[in-house]
């Protein structure tokens, strides 16, 4: 439904092909109370998946789980529970809930790690190298 009020008010050649929907679920990890919300997209923002090293491949599928892994919101992004009526420690799932026809994927090619020899400013970011079939 909210999909249908978004169309409404946004119909465009853009949106027909590019745009997507993103369902957020947020649990909480004491009374288990759960938001869920619906957000459009045009494009992804991925991760790179974990553990790929330079020079490494990996499939886009990888990029795309570690988008959608669960995220524990504790500490400083504890969770405001409506029904605990405080913050509270939660946990957040994104789902990929309408893909478009054409898929706009932006890949966060730049890691960086640091270390305890050289300090930020020394330190080029790295890159690595994706490919892959586009179909």
């Amino acid at each position: 439904e909210a999909w249908h009020d978004h169309l409404r008010r946004h119909r465009s050649v853009l949106v027909d092909l590019c745009q997507g929907q993103l369902r957020s679920q947020v649990r909480c990890c004491e009374c288990g109370c759960d938001s869920v919300t619906f957000d459009p997209f045009l494009f992804l923002s991925l991760p790179l998946p974990p553990g790929l090293r330079r020079g490494g491949r990996q499939p886009i599928e990888e990029a795309i789980r570690a988008f959608c892994a669960e995220e524990k919101l504790d500490g400083a992004d504890c969770w405001g529970c409506p029904r605990c009526e405080r913050r509270v420690r939660a946990k957040k799932r994104l789902s990929l809930w309408k893909l478009p026809l054409l898929l706009l994927v932006h890949l966060k090619r730049f890691g960086f790690e640091a270390s305890t020899t050289s300090s930020a400013w020394d330190m080029a970011p790295r890159a690595w190298k994706i490919e892959g079939e586009v179909v």
